[in-house]
């Protein structure tokens, strides 16, 4: 019986172990789920610069951080948010006008918790990628306060999504976008970065690419600006 308990009491723990942790928000009825990567150099117990990162539509946390984020030097502790909505063997970020604020203020408040449990500097920065883009531009153009700086990567984000009363205070943007993307046209990011250029600081990179093979030839630009964004705080 004893042996049996243990038993229950290992697995429990390796359970534990291999789960991604998770935070309760939007007052209980929502969990966001999220992946912790330090930087090469950076250690658990330090205070350290935030990145946000928001994945694909489609994709899973850690093998965005494979993908996009492994080559960043700058010691940092980068939070890679699990999107909310399940969509082929990963998981998606919302799509619909009704739903995004709702979707949006659970991301912010998921941030807002994580925080508290990691030594931080400065505000968070954010990156995402393609569907987690979309949500970057969103946090950028309402809740510039809480932010230092997004990277928009594939991206687009309809203007009637954000009301107009909401346009405060937007913090540097920098996007990038190829010029033979197939999925997400790079005139809707062009549109996305001309509008929101009238509330701050917004810059698109345009290249010579499609949607799907970006980090194949941005990465190491895309590593560079983030590095160079995280030494800021």
């Amino acid at each position: 019986m004893k042996n049996f308990v243990l038993i229950i009491i290992a697995l429990a723990f390796i359970q534990w172990w291999f789960t991604d942790p998770t935070v309760k928000v939007q007052q209980g009825e929502l969990e966001v789920g999220y992946v912790v990567k330090n930087t090469s150099g950076a250690s658990s117990s330090d205070t350290l610069p935030m990145l946000v990162a928001l994945h694909g539509n489609g994709d899973t946390p850690s093998n965005f951080f494979g993908t996009a984020l492994d080559e960043i030097s700058v010691p940092a502790r980068i939070i890679l948010l699990k999107a909310p909505l399940p969509y082929g063997t990963g998981y998606a970020w919302p799509s619909r006008k009704d739903k995004y604020a709702y979707y949006a203020q659970a991301v912010i408040e998921a941030i807002q918790i994580i925080q508290k449990k990691y030594p931080s500097k400065g505000h968070p920065h954010v990156l995402g990628f393609s569907g987690g883009a979309m949500m970057a531009y969103y946090l950028g153009a309402t809740q510039g306060d809480d932010f230092s700086s997004v990277v928009a990567i594939s991206g687009y984000l309809p203007e009637e999504f954000i009301p107009k009363y909401q346009h405060h205070n937007v913090v540097p943007i920098i996007a990038f976008h190829g010029e033979q993307d197939d999925v997400i046209s790079i005139g809707s990011g062009q549109r996305t970065v001309e509008w929101l250029k009238h509330y701050g600081h917004t810059t698109m990179e345009a290249f010579d690419g499609g949607h799907g093979g970006i980090f194949n030839v941005k990465k190491q630009d895309i590593s560079q600006k983030v590095d160079e964004l995280l030494l800021i705080n």
